[in-house]
């Protein structure tokens, strides 16, 4: 949007706590300028002990910013965080992750913008919808972009890393959603639901309603009702806040 954008994030917490030391600032001198102590030591030159100490102890202040939330916004786009503070939403469940991200996949179609995902301009929808239409024939899954997240099919044992759902059945969720959002019919539900809403346990009204007001229905935590109670519960907060009965 002109004066906005929306982005859902995966904090990997665990490869970021994995990765050793030099791998770290590998990665870290890949975003910025290193001083010239990290320099020496990511050309394996011979150090002291104070040296290296010095190195780790910066290495750990730079490791916690590698999956700081708000040093991330910070980098993204600096002019616009002078301006004002982001807003986030911590999303708890599979089914408000999948409804959050169809919420910011649909925002050009719900502000009247573009008609479907596709024509969708700076959305990741678009761009899966691009790459995976180069889907070789001799292909059995489609094509997904690198720099996105990928959809790794449902949930199963050992799960890869990405998104638990099928790529298809989430573009086709979009189309669906967007085409209803576009139209403008109160009440009308088309008979042909997509299945992934049965899967997870959505109703098809509830669904429609957050595509368009996700943001105003939840607040720091998004999630079933079950989840964000136990989410408070985890953080041993007194009081459960009022939740909109969105996906329930």
């Amino acid at each position: 949007m002109s004066n906005h954008y929306h982005i859902v994030l995966h904090l990997n917490i665990w490869e970021q706590s994995s990765l050793t030391l030099r791998e770290f600032l590998t990665r870290w001198r890949s975003l910025y300028t290193v001083n010239y102590l990290v320099a020496r030591y990511l050309r394996e030159e011979p150090m002291c002990d104070a040296e290296t100490h010095a190195i780790q102890e910066v290495g750990e202040q730079w490791r916690e910013r590698l999956a700081d939330l708000s040093w991330f916004m910070r980098a993204l786009n600096e002019g616009v965080a002078r301006k004002g503070r982001f807003k986030s939403q911590a999303l708890l469940d599979e089914q408000t992750l999948m409804a959050c991200m169809a919420y910011v996949d649909l925002n050009l179609i719900r502000a009247k913008m573009a008609k479907t995902p596709e024509q969708s301009d700076y959305t990741s929808a678009k761009k899966r919808i691009r790459e995976a239409q180069q889907k070789p024939p001799q292909a059995h899954t489609p094509c997904q972009p690198r720099t996105l997240c990928s959809f790794v099919d449902y949930p199963r044992e050992p799960m890869p890393q990405g998104l638990p759902y099928r790529l298809s059945d989430y573009l086709e969720l979009l189309d669906w959603t967007g085409r209803i959002i576009r139209d403008d019919k109160r009440g009308a539900i088309p008979g042909n639901t997509p299945k992934v809403l049965d899967r997870l346990n959505i109703e098809a009204k509830n669904w429609l309603h957050s595509a368009r007001h996700f943001e105003r229905s939840f607040k720091l935590f998004a999630g079933k009702m079950a989840s964000v109670k136990a989410a408070f519960e985890a953080l041993g907060y007194q009081r459960i806040p009022t939740v909109g009965a969105l996906l329930t």
